[in-house]
Parts: C-alpha cells; structure tokens; sequence
C-alpha cells in the first residue's frame, strides 16, 4: 500500500540562474557564486563547457533528452564512458554546437540526464556512480557549466533518471531512490537552495520507474508507475501537499511501465505502455478527477518498448517510441478527435537500430533525438507540422 506523504526533507545547498551559450539576442542574468558541496571527483566539471572537442576515447551514446528554448534546440545525452555532453542547433541552421558538460573516467560518470529551459537558461539533472543527484546551468557567454549537487545518496538509497522543468519561477525536478521513495525538488530563481518534499513513497524497497514531470500555469504535474500501476501527483508551485490519483491500475499480471506527461489545451496527457508491449494514451481537464483512456497501438505482432515519450503542438498529441525491432515510430491524434494515427520515422532491425527517444516541440516542427545503439550515434529528426517527411540529422558520433 502507497502512502502519498507530504513531508519536506532537509534542503540541499543550491543556486540557479544561468543562461544558453553563445545564442544572439538573449539577455544575460545576474552572475551569483556556485552553492552547494561538490562530491568526490566533480571539482573537474567547471572548466569544460566551452571544448568542442571530446576525449581522445570516444564511446558509444545511449541516453539522451531534448528541449527547445524559442530560438534553439538543446540536447543532453550521456555515453558509456560516463561523460555528459550538450548540444544546440540555433533555428534555421543546420550546425551542431557540442560542449563537454561534465566528465566521466576514472570509475566516475554521469547517466540518463535530463535538460529544460527556464525562459532564460539551459539546466540539466543528472545522476553519477555514486547514485547522487547532479544539476548543471550555464551563462550566456561564460563558457562555463556551473554544478550543484541537489541530493547525496546515502549508500543503498541511490536515485535513478531524473527529470526536470520549470515553472514561471523555479527549477522543478524530479527522481526516485532506491528506498522506495519519489522525490521532488525545486528552487527559486536566483535563491540559494533546495527546497525538498516526498511526493509518495512504496512504504517498502520497490522503486519507482522512470517518472515525468510538467507544469501547468498554477501547478507541477507527476507521472509514474510502480508495481504496474501508473500514478498522478499534482501540487501547486511553491507550496506542500501532493494530491494523488490513480490513472490506470494493473491488471492480473498486466501493468503498466514507464510514463510521460504534459499539457493540452486545458488539460493533462499521459502516455505509457503495459508490459506486453501496448501503448496507451490518458487525458484529464485540468483540476478534474476521471481519466479518458484510448488505446493508440497493441503490442500485436512487435511490442512497442518502455517508456513511450509525448508533446503537443498546439493542436495536437504526439507519441514517439521503439518497437521490438528497434525501428523509430510515432503516433499522432488532432485535438477533439479520437483516432491515432501511426507514422515510421527510421527503420530498424539491422545496423540502425534505435532506442531511448526523447521528444519535444519548437515553433514549427515535432523535434525527437534517439541513439542508434549499433554503433552508439546520437541522431535528431524533425518534421514541420503538417503531412511533411522527417529530416534526419547526425549530432554526434558514438
């Protein structure tokens, strides 16, 4: 049985206020010292940001996340060897702009970040080998990643893959540990720590799969499953006290995996596959309680893989995941209509053989990264809304 609690934990020393690199026109924020104990081996991480070039060893990607500021598309991803790299592409252009973020080496790395933009920064969350959770922010023209540390882990209590956002005022993320705990933090812009709170907790040892969070106009939004059944938290910003409610449950032997969460017009969507492979669909108005569920693909003959991710346009829901035979596919339904239509992006199944997807929308184009785990190559796509082919890029080599 799941208590959702609504104890803050003790806040971590912390700062945010920073801005993208090296993108003309945005306006710089007031430069504040770096807060916060660094763990062992993260001294290294400050003076970085500004090489293009990589490490004599090159290894291969398998995680990697994307976002779009208003001028630019961002991308952070993190390879084998531990080190975790950014990416930005201003509008228009067709030139990746690579940054070595933080590191890795030496039985030190950084795994399955996560990176937003607050309206006048980039920020990511991470987690390292010691099961600490990371963040980093960068200055317009600093050349700088600037790190805190948001959480240390005590041992056996590690986080797994973050995810972060931001509201109109804060920085919001969110993790799980390995004590059965999801986590929330969240920090003001321009103040000096981290505000913690415990979102639910599994009352025992099983942890939380990967969760999402977003924001409406009043309130940070959560999803996440556990035990195969799939959860929604929602709080309004700076406040304590996360309301609960169960958006699907298991079923017999049939849960549910994964999550990811956004917006509508007015109201919450929700995608998440079931254990045999199916991916499903969820939206609720916003401040409402009773979920509308559709079923967007069955497993049939390829099972779509964990964790599909989704955005929306303006006018209308997009999912993207891998199925079985690792070819890149989506989905896509218009507002106020109820089918699901499916698309290709890439096919799979031999040397390209895709994983990890991650979605997000610019001004005028679905924008999706996934890694080819053949060779460990980080690949982007895009296609300008409407009936329009997918253009594929090659951001960075494995």
């Amino acid at each position: 049985m799941r208590v959702t609690t609504r104890r803050p934990r003790a806040a971590v020393t912390g700062w945010l206020l920073a801005l993208l690199l090296g993108l003309v026109g945005w306006a710089a924020p007031v430069a504040q010292a770096s807060q916060g104990p660094a763990a062992a081996g993260q001294a290294r991480l400050l003076d970085q940001a500004a090489k293009t070039v990589r490490p004599d060893t090159t290894s291969p990607f398998y995680w990697s996340k994307i976002a779009w500021t208003g001028s630019a598309t961002v991308i952070a991803a993190s390879n084998q060897a531990g080190d975790l790299y950014y990416w930005w592409q201003a509008s228009g252009s067709t030139t990746w702009h690579e940054e070595l973020v933080a590191p890795g080496g030496s039985g030190y790395g950084y795994h399955e970040p996560s990176i937003a933009w607050t309206g006048s920064t980039v920020v990511i969350a991470a987690v390292d080998n010691s099961g600490d959770l990371d963040y980093w922010w960068q200055t317009a023209g600093s050349g700088t990643w600037n790190f805190q540390s948001v959480d240390r882990a005590p041992q056996g209590y590690e986080f797994g893959a973050p995810s972060i956002t931001a509201s109109g005022t804060a920085v919001l993320i969110t993790a799980p540990n390995e004590n059965g705990n999801l986590m929330y933090f969240y920090q003001l812009f321009g103040a000096r720590g981290w505000t913690a709170q415990t979102v639910a907790s599994s009352g025992d040892e099983d942890s939380f799969g990967s969760p999402s969070i977003a924001t409406t106009s009043t309130a940070a939004i959560i999803t996440a499953a556990i035990d195969g059944t799939l959860y929604y938290w929602y709080q309004p910003f700076n406040t304590s006290g996360w309301h609960e409610q169960v958006v699907a449950s298991a079923a017999g032997e049939e849960g549910y995996a994964g999550g990811s969460i956004g917006t509508s017009n007015g109201s919450v969507i929700i995608t998440a596959n079931t254990d045999a492979g199916d991916v499903y669909y969820w939206y609720q108005p916003f401040n409402t309680s009773g979920w509308t569920q559709q079923l967007v693909a069955a497993a049939g003959n390829g099972a779509y893989d964990v964790n599909p991710q989704i955005a929306w346009t303006g006018s209308a829901a997009v999912i993207t995941a891998t199925d079985q035979n690792n070819d890149l596919v989506y989905w896509w339904q218009m507002s106020g209509t109820t089918p699901w239509y499916p698309g290709s992006i890439a096919v799979g199944g031999g040397h390209p053989s895709y994983v990890a997807p991650a979605i997000a929308i610019s001004s005028s184009s679905i924008i999706i990264s996934a890694v080819n785990k053949y060779n460990g190559n980080l690949l982007y796509w895009y296609q300008p809304f409407g009936p329009n082919p997918w253009v594929k890029q090659t951001v960075a080599t494995g």
